[in-house]
């Protein structure tokens, strides 16, 4: 049961990782061998001092602030960290429903309420690693004094 538990953490870790390469592309860097570009465009406002808001869908760039691509990176760990959200979010209910299914159908069966139970254990554990990555943003911006 550990070993399932700690291979949930490292998979979630894992997916977690994705976020590099937008981070990387945000911030300047070249890994698709396409031409480095001064700007992203951003999935989600931003609160940019001296400039106000600049809305979703609009390009962030060195003509707006010097620190640009912090900006970018924070909106990147925003978007992945939001689409985790939603993944986990779904399974976890799927697995709440199947782990309902299997207890309403157990019948006082023993091993069909531990297959219940550790439905229920997994689907409540997935959404405890689902508000985490909803919280990722918000610690890092404050980490970092966005």
């Amino acid at each position: 049961m550990i070993s399932r538990k700690l291979f949930a953490i490292i998979a979630v870790a894992g997916i977690l990782t994705l976020g590099i390469i937008p981070m990387a592309q945000a911030a300047g860097g070249d890994l698709t061998g396409e031409s480095v570009k001064d700007y992203c465009e951003l999935h989600y406002p931003a609160n940019v001092p001296d400039h106000g808001t600049i809305s979703a869908g609009q390009r962030m760039g060195p003509g707006i602030t010097q620190d640009w691509g912090l900006y970018c990176m924070m909106d990147s760990i925003k978007w992945i960290t939001n689409l985790i959200f939603n993944f986990i979010m779904i399974i976890s209910v799927l697995a709440i429903l199947a782990g309902a299914a299997v207890y309403a159908t157990a019948g006082g069966r023993e091993d069909q309420l531990g297959t219940a139970k550790g439905i229920l254990t997994g689907a409540v554990i997935g959404l405890v690693i689902a508000v985490l990555a909803k919280l990722i943003p918000s610690v890092v911006r404050g980490v970092v004094g966005l």
